[in-house]
């Protein structure tokens, strides 16, 4: 197994806050290798966060947000 050595290596974090740094410095999600489209998300993983957010707060009404849109201007594609 090959030994990343980099400016996180050294860090006192788990391996998993490590390997979301990694993705963050290289424009990455966070939780695949997808291009991130948000400040920590593609946009799969920004709308699952945005879902679950909104059913942790008791959210009922869809506001208009940056991921809706850019959800319905993908699925019209």
């Amino acid at each position: 197994m090959k030994i990343i050595l980099d400016r996180f290596s050294k860090l006192p974090i788990s391996r998993q806050r490590r390997y979301q740094l990694r993705h963050q410095a290289k424009g990455l999600c966070e939780k695949c290798t997808a291009k991130r489209v948000t400040g920590t998300h593609c946009l799969k993983h920004a709308v699952e966060s945005r879902d679950a957010a909104a059913r942790r707060k008791g959210c009922v009404k869809k506001y208009r947000s940056i991921t809706r849109i850019m959800e319905r201007i993908k699925k019209q594609k």
